[in-house]
């Protein structure tokens, strides 16, 4: 399965035209429309499928317990049997969310259009936090 990750990378960036297979292919970070985004293969912790993982960013320190809470919700109204999708990185403390996309059903043009809606809502994460009660004030 590791070969339709490859294929996937690469048929990804003939469509993409601004980002290089090789250093996708090594789990480098690339930016699309200011959104950082991953595109991981382990076949230790899934075979037949790829992880994308999006950089939300950092939670403020202001209302964080509010926005932690917020993010756990929407953890539970997004779960579709494959864990929890947001996260805190260990190494960043930034917020990321991870996707379980099956290989065989992912397409350059899924990829891309799951990226676009990714992008979305980090924009309306970093500007509400997904507090719907108040609008974010720096």
């Amino acid at each position: 399965m590791k070969h339709h990750f490859e294929n996937l990378i690469r048929a990804f960036c003939e469509v993409d035209h601004t980002h290089q297979p090789e250093r996708l292919l090594e789990g480098e970070a690339m930016e699309l429309h200011g959104v950082e985004f991953s595109l991981l293969y382990d076949e230790d912790i899934a075979v037949d499928a790829m992880h994308l993982r999006v950089v939300f960013g950092n939670a403020p320190l202001r209302n964080e317990t509010a926005i932690y809470r917020a993010l756990l919700k929407e953890n539970h109204a997004g779960y579709c049997g494959n864990g929890p999708g947001f996260c805190v990185s260990p190494a960043s403390g930034r917020v990321v969310y991870l996707l379980k996309m099956p290989l065989r059903d992912t397409s350059p043009a899924k990829l891309l259009g799951t990226m676009l809606m990714f992008i979305g809502k980090v924009k309306e994460w970093q500007s509400t936090y997904f507090l719907t009660s108040m609008v974010r004030r720096d």
